[in-house]
């Protein structure tokens, strides 16, 4: 009888492999998890939870209220955004805050889920989470691409340079994991590598 392939739909949660994915902004992350889910994999994209967060009118006042702002009105909203990346301080603080909630989305969505699964978080190995996951896999980009990206979204040369060194520098992360793969790769070949690097991890025994 033919063995049946591996799928990335019909494991169970006692081997199940998390995944981490992550990147510096502007490095192709989001490119990267749409390629993967394409692939049959389940995933969770922690920019979404933020995202369902700020709709969540409970925690919007929450916010205004730590802060001393009026978060429902968009011009403040803007203000406090370009604030973060501007103030440590202020950044950390939010960071506190938000972190909580979507841990406790990822941690709920993991108890009901027994797939593999690949966690897409920005931040990942800045707040440590990479300590929960198998493996975590890091897509690359070079500043100076990084920064042609952010310009292309809007954002002046000082503002995209303050997002930049918001995060942990990339030789960082890169030492943190043997897994990475470059962001300005053809669609073709990213795919491939991705796909290669998923299927080394899951069928990593000593992971």
């Amino acid at each position: 009888m033919e063995e049946e392939p591996m799928s990335a739909k019909n494991v169970k949660k006692n081997n199940r492999k998390i995944i981490g994915l992550t990147g510096n902004i502007a490095s192709g992350k989001s490119t990267a998890l749409k390629i993967i889910s394409k692939l049959g994999y389940d995933t969770i994209d922690s920019d979404d939870i933020v995202k369902t967060l700020w709709k969540d009118r409970f925690f919007v006042t929450a916010l205004s209220n730590a802060f001393n702002l009026d978060l429902f009105q968009a011009e403040q909203k803007n203000l406090f955004v370009k604030q973060v990346f501007d103030d440590e301080n202020t950044r950390k603080k939010l960071e506190a805050i938000i972190h909580p909630f979507v841990f406790e989305a990822i941690e709920k969505y993991l108890t009901t889920h027994d797939e593999h699964i690949i966690i897409d978080m920005p931040l990942l190995f800045e707040v440590g989470y990479e300590t929960k996951c198998d493996a975590v896999i890091l897509v690359t980009i070079d500043e100076a691409i990084q920064l042609e990206r952010l310009s292309k979204r809007g954002l002046n040369y000082e503002d995209a340079l303050k997002r930049i060194k918001a995060q942990l520098p990339q030789q960082e992360k890169m030492a943190k994991t043997k897994y990475h793969v470059e962001g300005t790769l053809n669609k073709k070949l990213f795919k491939k590598q991705i796909k290669h690097m998923l299927e080394d991890i899951i069928t990593d025994d000593k992971i």
